[in-house]
């Protein structure tokens, strides 16, 4: 009874009456219909069908179903705190770029979140402001911003000297 009510088999009067093969295929049937959240339940039934030992069929009721589900729980707590991480790093990309957090762009994935944040109007280049040359008067006595002046060489080297 404890094996069924981890894939919410109705345990009828028919059920209980099953084969211990013939109940792992029931228990695999709603495994299989559960989809990804039971996926580690429809393959370890598979497995425990596959086998023509009676005592695997009796250890997969017995211990080897719950071990299944619990590593599908703990694949969906690992699933929804990775989601959780990733829409707070979206947060924070939104929040540095200026743009609004909505739930469509977080629920994006990672391609077509980067596609629309650089599509968005108020993202764009982030540079900063140019740097202004600095003043005559800043300038150690004697330098030059002019390109020729700056090209000529000087020293024992100089075609002049």
């Amino acid at each position: 009874m404890n094996a069924a009510a981890v894939v919410r088999l109705d345990p009828t009067a028919d059920v209980l009456l099953l084969s211990d093969y013939d109940f792992i295929h029931a228990l695999w049937q709603k495994a299989r219909d559960a989809g990804e959240l039971l996926d580690s339940v429809r393959v370890a039934a598979e497995q425990a069908m596959f086998s023509s030992a009676p005592a695997d069929h009796v250890a997969f009721i017995v211990t080897g179903i719950h071990d299944a589900y619990r590593l599908d729980q703990q694949r969906e707590r690992d699933k929804a705190e990775a989601e959780r991480a990733a829409r707070l790093a979206k947060t924070q990309a939104l929040q540095v770029v200026g743009i609004p957090s909505t739930p469509e762009l977080l629920a994006l994935n990672d391609d077509n979140f980067i596609r629309a944040v650089i599509k968005h109007a108020a993202s764009g280049p982030r540079s900063a402001p140019p740097a202004s040359a600095p003043s005559p008067e800043s300038r150690p006595s004697g330098a030059s911003t002019s390109s020729t002046e700056c090209a000529k060489p000087t020293g024992p080297m100089s075609p002049t000297s």
